[in-house]
């Protein structure tokens, strides 16, 4: 887990830096002890560019629910492509929204030991209720926690 490849932790002497990696795997922590929650990701296919053709879907992730609060995880994987999306909670209602986002508008940025928060989580709360929209930002990884 420390100085490998896809490293959660870069270590050099007495410096130390968290990577992407390591920020995906705290913000998934929520999902622990949680019951899954079936989730539908109704999303069109990106096409990748290869032989043979392949496809995976513009927006995938799951959710769980724990205490009564809803995780909803998220990811785009799409490196370009902004994808925006109704989020239905299906007769549900949400009393209080925070939204955990790690992304970056550059696609090759990385921490390194003299900036070592170039890529790291941002966290705000969202207005909600029963269903809302979201754009997701390309290349990125969204958490929902939603208090219901």
């Amino acid at each position: 887990t420390v100085n490998v490849l896809q490293a959660l932790i870069l270590t050099e002497g007495a410096k130390m830096v968290l990577t992407p990696t390591y920020h995906v795997y705290d913000m998934y922590q929520a999902h622990q002890g949680a019951q899954s929650v079936r989730t539908i990701f109704e999303v069109p296919q990106i096409v990748l560019k290869t032989t043979p053709e392949q496809q995976l879907p513009h927006l995938a992730g799951s959710a769980s629910l724990k205490d009564g609060v809803l995780t909803l995880s998220v990811v785009n994987p799409h490196h370009k492509s902004p994808f925006d999306a109704l989020i239905d909670l299906r007769g549900a209602s949400a009393r209080e929204v925070t939204l955990t986002e790690l992304t970056h508008d550059d696609i090759h940025a990385h921490n390194v030991f003299d900036a070592p928060g170039v890529i790291a989580p941002r966290q705000r709360a969202v207005t909600a209720g029963g269903e809302w929209r979201h754009t997701f930002a390309p290349a990125s990884v969204s958490v929902f926690r939603i208090a219901l």
